[in-house]
């Protein structure tokens, strides 16, 4: 990219991160956001876990030896963690495969007066042609 496309990039979201109070809020609704996902996360965690021990009490109750219950639920739970571990590799992969250019700054508008500025100083600074004189 070049640098008058950074730079007519970097002015077009000027304006917005000028305004200093509207990226404090937003970077408070992000905190926020991040918090209360860390919270939702580790009560889901409290969740199975309490569901992977009433399995076990529930195995036991109807009649299966500690052990063999708890062999059952480890292998229920190691085939859980293998699942979810599959697809957050498979998500890594995808996001991998994205193309870089998505998080630039090119908008439509700003690459066409990008290009129009590159192939004018192309055309200033080129090879000086002789025309008639």
């Amino acid at each position: 990219m070049s640098s008058i496309n950074k730079l007519l990039g970097l002015a077009s979201v000027g304006s917005t991160i000028a305004n200093v109070s509207l990226l404090q809020r937003f970077l408070t609704d992000v905190t926020a956001v991040v918090a209360l996902t860390a919270v939702a996360g580790t009560m889901l965690g409290a969740i199975v876990i309490l569901g992977f021990y009433g399995l076990y009490l529930g195995l036991i109750a109807h009649g299966l030896d500690p052990q063999t219950a708890f062999i059952a639920v480890s292998v229920l739970a190691l085939v859980v963690i293998a699942l979810v571990t599959t697809i957050a590799v498979m998500r890594w992969r995808h996001l991998r495969a994205t193309p870089h250019n998505i998080l630039s700054l090119d908008t439509p508008i700003v690459a066409q007066v990008g290009r129009l500025v590159d192939s004018f100083l192309a055309g200033l600074m080129g090879p000086e042609t002789h025309r008639d004189r």
